[in-house]
């Protein structure tokens, strides 16, 4: 059911009288004709069409779950080949970092995680200060992020 956000502002409240309230012709009238105003106000606001700004939230929330989707998938393919990184692991600063930890994955993990909550974070930011930089960015690590998943499934 569609909502219409347009408030009726009469600047006067309609509270009962004492005497059950005005049921004069006039006054019925004139709130006949407030509630007309007020219909009109919300078909038309209901019939604009839409924007590419109007889609802009939806898109950027669509994007960042992409995101935030692949690189838990790429950790949970690190979890459940660690017995495979020796071989498996092609990023060259993962296999420092799993050199380091004696070919563990738990010190990868927890970078990938920080590192993927820390873009996250910076993407909304950027997204509530500027929109026009914030989406493009957002469709650009998109864009990475859908080569890994490319390079990793297939």
């Amino acid at each position: 059911m569609p909502t219409c956000s347009v408030e009726l502002t009469t600047g006067r409240r309609l509270r009962p009288r004492s005497s059950g309230g005005d049921c004069s012709a006039a006054s019925l009238s004139e709130r006949r004709s407030e509630a007309d105003s007020l219909l009109r106000a919300c078909h038309e606001q209901q019939s604009k069409p839409l924007r590419t700004a109007d889609w802009q939230p939806m898109i950027f929330a669509v994007l960042w779950l992409f995101i935030a989707t692949v690189s838990a998938f790429d950790t949970y393919l690190t979890v459940r080949f660690h017995d495979s990184l020796i071989a498996l692991e092609l990023n060259p600063f993962a296999r420092i970092l799993l050199r380091m930890a004696d070919w563990e994955p738990s010190l990868l993990v927890g970078m990938k995680f920080f590192g993927s909550v820390l873009v996250l974070g910076i993407l909304t930011l950027l997204q509530d200060r500027s929109r026009r930089f914030g989406l493009p960015i957002t469709a650009g690590v998109a864009s990475f992020q859908l080569g890994l998943l490319a390079f990793l499934v297939l």
